[in-house]
């Protein structure tokens, strides 16, 4: 598999000229409307949020703003937090931007990373961490006008989004490692109409995707024992995107639903999952478990092996095939406007 890593770019830190940031102390400003946090060692502990108007920065554990316990700014549009080496907390919550909200650990930025962003309002949000931390990002409540990206290096990363809507795109990508995925909703409208994007590096991955209703989704993850989940979706075709995966040219359209996984084993379980795009499942390798229930998809590819179940859906075209040719396909109550079973599966009752 191709190391994540070489696919996307870390930005680096972004130093405020002149002024000498100290352990375990933040410095904070706002300058054309982008109120900048940052730090570049120590372990710091920092919590932001609206206040009327304001937006207070407040240290905590320790941790002083400007040299004092917190500090208040009018005028903010943009925030962007930088809090460099160490182990660092940060919480920013309740408020509303017009702007962009980003969050940035830079390359030579290393240590612990625990980040919690909840109850916002923002034109964008952007998440990026170098491969050197380990990595801690709790999602919850977040609305976003544009789209919402979130990058990791390599980990173990752990990524916990509930509630959260983004109408122009909804990406994760994180690096090699044992990462821990979980992107839950209620089916209220989380990320309506765009494209949910969630690609993990080799390792051991647990991916867990709940309540989504969206314009298509694609998982993939590498080489390694991987468990993907989803259940309880809702997806619909709205037009075209791009995605690589593994050893297939890079162009998915965006009305086509992918599960795709290196040579694992890999277990894919898909429940109460009902989509008007093309639902399509091509784990590598011929140590998977793919599970399908009580589902829908005008069309059906799963290529696959050595088992594959799928029960109680319904299913326009459907085609069951698996490369290596060692497979068994489990068919119960389902039903099928057309149904291709390649001679390299074997029929079990």
């Amino acid at each position: 598999m191709k190391k994540i890593r070489q696919l996307f770019m870390v930005p680096a830190a972004v130093l405020i000229a002149g002024i000498s940031v100290r352990a375990a102390s933040v410095i904070a400003n706002v300058s054309s409307g982008t109120l900048m946090v940052q730090a570049t060692s120590g372990s710091q502990t920092v919590d932001i949020h609206q206040n009327g108007a304001n937006w207070i920065v407040r240290g905590l554990d320790g941790t002083s703003i400007n040299g004092k316990s917190w500090r208040l700014f009018t005028g903010v549009t943009n925030i962007v937090t930088l809090l460099g080496s160490g182990n660092d907390t940060l919480h920013i919550h309740d408020g509303d931007l017009s702007g962009t909200l980003t969050v940035v650990y830079g390359s030579s930025d290393k240590g612990i990373k625990k980040t919690s962003l909840d109850n916002l309002s923002v034109n964008a949000l952007t998440y990026t961490s170098s491969q050197n931390n380990l990595n801690y990002l709790n999602v919850n409540g977040i609305f976003a006008t544009m789209n919402v990206v979130l990058v990791f290096g390599d980990g173990p990363n752990t990524v916990n989004l509930e509630h959260t809507e983004s109408f122009n795109g909804f990406t994760v990508v994180v690096g090699d490692g044992n990462n821990n995925l979980n992107i839950i909703d209620d089916n209220s409208g989380f990320i309506f109409g765009s494209p949910v994007t969630v690609v993990a590096g080799d390792g051991n991955n647990t991916i867990h995707v709940a309540g989504l209703y969206a314009g298509n989704l694609i998982v993939q993850a590498g080489d390694g024992a991987n468990t993907i989940r989803a259940n309880n979706i809702q997806t619909f075709d709205f037009g075209y995107t791009a995605i690589l995966k593994p050893n297939v040219t890079p162009h998915i359209p965006i009305g086509e639903d992918v599960f795709v996984a290196g040579t694992g084993p890999n277990l894919i379980q898909l429940y109460n999952y009902n989509t008007q795009n093309e639902l399509i499942v091509v784990p590598e390798g011929n140590n998977n478990l793919v599970q399908i229930s009580k589902s829908s998809a005008p069309y059906l590819t799963v290529n696959a092996g050595p088992i594959i179940e799928v029960l109680n859906g319904s299913f326009g075209l459907a085609v069951f095939s698996d490369s290596y040719g060692k497979g068994a396909l489990h068919l119960l109550g389902n039903s099928f406007s057309s149904l291709t079973v390649d001679p390299s599966l074997k029929l079990i009752p």
